[in-house]
């Protein structure tokens, strides 16, 4: 009996220290890592997530959902794509409009897939990244291939009138003489 209980103990340790690791590896993590149930009432947030979303430990025990911080016009497309998950397509990245606690609105890309327990679905789990930055960078690019399409044309159409000026110049002089 007592080879039991030290046992136990023993286990229930080492599961709380692998427990405790798990935590803090998923807190270093410099991208929002999340769990909600099927109803998205979320049960998990990282701190990465809570910075993003401007929401802490307290809203999350106080039945946070995810429709609370979707940008209401991508619900119908977030409902959507959990609704295929649950019919068993294969995570894949999306990427999404969401709101933060202040109203900030800013493109994130989620990967999240289904959590099963006794091969039943219970929810969703996955990670996102704020992809604001990338999107900046996406549309300075843009930005710049234009002007130097721009450019492109302009010195073009520059290279041609120049063409028809020194061909005019030759006139003039060729009537000069």
């Amino acid at each position: 009996l007592q080879n039991d209980i030290e046992q136990r103990e023993r286990i229930e340790k080492e599961l709380f220290e692998s427990e405790e690791k798990y935590r803090q590896t998923v807190n270093l993590l410099p991208v929002g890592v999340y769990e909600f149930d099927v109803g998205g009432t979320f049960s998990f947030n990282n701190i990465k997530a809570q910075e993003m979303f401007e929401y802490d430990e307290q809203d999350v025990e106080n039945g946070l959902n995810v429709m609370q911080v979707l940008d209401p016009a991508e619900i119908d497309t977030v409902k959507d794509a959990m609704r295929r998950l649950l019919q068993g397509e294969k995570s894949t990245s999306r990427s999404y409009f969401v709101v933060s606690k202040t109203g900030r609105k800013f493109p994130v890309e989620i990967h999240s897939s289904v959590v099963y327990r006794d091969n039943q679905p219970v929810g969703f789990r996955g990670i996102l990244i704020d992809i604001t930055e990338k999107r900046k960078l996406e549309e300075e690019a843009l930005r710049t291939n234009k002007l130097e399409s721009v450019g492109l044309l302009a010195g073009g159409i520059a290279h041609d009138f120049n063409n028809i000026l020194s061909v005019i110049l030759g006139h003039i002089t060729l009537a000069k003489l």
